[in-house]
C-alpha cells in the first residue's frame, strides 16, 4: 500500500492529465470485464462499452462547472453573478459548491446551519430564472470531518482538507510557511507520512457519504 501511494504522489498526481487518465482507468476496467466474458456474449458486451463510453464521454464534453464557490463562502462573486457569466461564455451547465459547516474549525469562510437554508433557497430561484438558459445545480463541498445533514442537494463532492492529529482535526490547506509548518509539527518533517495520511482519509470518504464527486484530490501538491 506505502508503495502504491509513494508512485501515486510522485509520479501520477504532478504529471496526469484528469481526462485521459479517465478514460484509460475507465477503458482497462471495462477492457478486463470484456475478456472475462464467454460463450458469445463478446458482441452484447462490445454494444455496452460503447454505448457506456459515449454517454461518458457526452457527460465529459458538457462546457459546465460544478466545483464554483460564491460570496457565501470563500468565492468573490454573488450566485447571479456567477450564473450570468456561465451564460455569457456559453456554459450548459453550472453546480455551485459551498463549503460545509465544521463544527470543529474556525475557517471564516464556510455556510453556518442558517447560512445553508438560505443558500438552498438562493440557488433553487436561480435554477427556476434561467432554466431553458442554462442547467443550475445545488452542490455541497462536504467535509470529510463534517457532521452536517447532506439531504437536498442535487450532487456533493467529497473534500479532505482536514486530518486528524491524534485527538485533533488540523486543516492543511494553508500557504507554503504554515504547510511546511504542518509538515514538521505533525509529520516530523517527513511529506511523505503526510501524502499517505492524506491519501488514506481521501479513500475513506465514502464512508461518510455518498459522494459525486471526489473534491481536488491532489490538494496537497499545491505548495509542492
Amino acid at each position: 500500500r506505502n508503495n502504491i501511494l509513494r508512485f501515486f504522489a510522485l509520479n501520477v498526481i504532478p504529471f496526469f492529465d484528469t481526462f485521459q487518465l479517465y478514460l484509460q482507468v475507465k477503458i482497462h476496467v471495462l477492457r478486463q470485464q470484456f475478456l472475462l466474458k464467454r460463450n458469445g456474449r463478446y458482441a452484447i458486451l462490445v454494444v455496452k462499452f460503447i454505448i457506456q463510453l459515449n454517454l461518458e464521454m457526452n457527460f465529459l464534453n458538457t462546457k459546465q462547472n460544478l466545483h464554483t464557490h460564491t460570496t457565501y463562502a470563500d468565492g468573490k462573486d454573488t450566485p447571479q453573478e456567477l450564473v450570468l457569466e456561465a451564460i455569457k461564455r456559453g456554459f450548459q451547465g453550472i453546480g455551485f459548491s459551498e463549503h460545509s459547516y465544521m463544527e470543529f474549525s474556525n475557517y471564516p469562510y464556510q455556510m453556518t446551519v442558517e447560512d445553508t437554508a438560505f443558500y438552498k433557497k438562493e440557488i433553487q430561484e436561480l435554477k427556476e430564472k434561467y432554466r431553458g438558459k442554462i442547467d443550475v445545480f445545488c452542490g455541497m463541498e462536504f467535509e470529510f470531518f463534517s457532521s452536517i445533514p447532506t439531504d437536498g442537494f442535487d450532487y456533493l463532492i467529497g473534500s479532505v482538507h482536514y486530518l486528524k492529529i491524534k485527538d485533533k482535526i488540523l486543516g492543511f490547506d494553508r500557504d507554503l510557511k504554515a504547510t511546511v509548518s504542518y509538515i514538521n509539527e505533525n509529520f516530523q518533517g517527513n511529506g511523505m507520512k503526510f501524502a499517505e495520511k492524506y491519501f488514506e482519509t481521501v479513500a475513506l470518504l465514502p464512508t461518510r457519504g455518498n459522494f459525486d464527486i471526489i473534491g481536488h484530490f491532489d490538494l496537497l501538491t499545491k505548495n509542492n
